[in-house]
């Protein structure tokens, strides 16, 4: 992600150059005054070169490729931060299980890859970065005229690229607020009581999931993670998911710090 706004940021301190190059002020008035994904012969990519529309429409948007990727790394680290929260709940509040065929009360698969309320800003924030892209580097096609109004010459029409400085310094901006956002959230703290961090690790999902007090119903309630036997210093403890009905009975404590547990009990 520093490599993509370093990136943009490289481009956008050569457009700030070029257009200085032009007889462009650096200061905002200036800058605005080309516009916010405008056309300005000042700020075009490339000069003294005819190339196709189609060369031009792919170099315009190779940068929403990498927007693309980038947010799917990002979401893909946003998901599993969400995902170790709603496991760190197990082990304070009784909750279901997320499953991809949900039964009973088990719950979906988040649809934006996080709660609704984070999902829905993370969707709205990549819908806004990738028009902002899109008002920073675009594809223009111009014809030009004599002063009499008459194509200039056989080939009049030609395609570039052009750039927006304004709207670069606003993508740049918005970048880092995405950057931050999970930088921020990592160092949300989850419950001291909570069940080993996991992430998507099957192994050790699994490792919690040995209860002795068990039924076919219980995965589709509300599960609580526990120790379902207090034990002194000198033995190991079994901590799983159980019914949080059985846990609320007296079937399971909270884990004592400073004693031996294990997941996965021996038969």
């Amino acid at each position: 992600m520093f490599f993509a706004i370093g990136l943009v940021a490289g481009f956008g301190a050569w457009g700030f150059s070029h257009v200085k190059s032009r007889g462009v002020q650096l200061n905002p008035a200036s800058l605005w005054s080309l516009g916010f994904g405008s056309v300005n012969q000042d700020a075009l990519a490339i000069y003294g070169y005819d190339a196709s529309t189609i060369t031009m429409a792919i170099m315009a948007n190779i940068l929403q490729v990498f927007l693309a990727l980038i947010y799917l790394i990002y979401t893909g680290i946003m998901t599993t931060m969400f995902i170790a929260v709603d496991w760190s709940h197990l082990g304070t509040k009784g909750n279901t299980l997320i499953v991809r065929s949900p039964v009973g009360n088990q719950r979906g698969p988040w649809a934006l890859g996080a709660p609704l309320g984070y999902g829905a800003c993370l969707v709205i924030l990549s819908i806004f970065l990738h028009w902002l892209v899109s008002q920073s580097f675009f594809l223009v096609q111009m014809s030009v005229y004599d002063k009499g109004g008459a194509p200039y010459s056989e080939v009049s029409t030609f395609a570039n690229c052009g750039f927006s400085p304004i709207a670069i310094i606003f993508s740049l901006v918005s970048s880092m607020v995405l950057l931050l956002s999970a930088v921020i959230l990592m160092f949300r703290r989850l419950p001291d009581d909570g069940p080993p961090i996991v992430s998507t690790c099957s192994a050790a999902i699994s490792a919690s999931c040995h209860p002795t007090f068990k039924t076919d119903a219980m995965m589709q309630d509300k599960l609580r993670w526990g120790s379902e036997t207090q034990y002194n210093g000198s033995q190991v403890g079994h901590c799983s998911l159980m019914s949080a009905e059985a846990f609320n009975n007296g079937h399971g404590v909270p884990p004592a710090s400073g004693w031996v547990y294990a997941g996965n009990k021996s038969e």
